[in-house]
């Protein structure tokens, strides 16, 4: 977004109460989105690594899925 750029910050370097403060202050940066659970911060659209926050057997079952299609 144009506050992202504007703003040239260090995501990765925020705590998580400081993103959440910035989200506050400028809400148009959650289109950035911030996913987080116990052990796992993502902050950005990746699709790889946000796949990382879905259960392994749900990954697993895609995988079958798709390997079915080429097979």
């Amino acid at each position: 977004s144009n506050i992202y750029k504007k703003l040239n910050l260090d995501l990765d370097n925020l705590t998580v109460s400081q993103l959440v403060d910035l989200v506050v202050k400028y809400p148009d940066l959650i289109k950035r989105p911030i996913i987080f659970d116990d052990h796992r911060l993502e902050v950005g659209f990746n699709e790889e690594e946000i796949r990382r926050f879905l259960p392994r057997s749900v990954r697993e079952a895609e995988l079958r899925e798709l390997e079915s299609q080429i097979s």
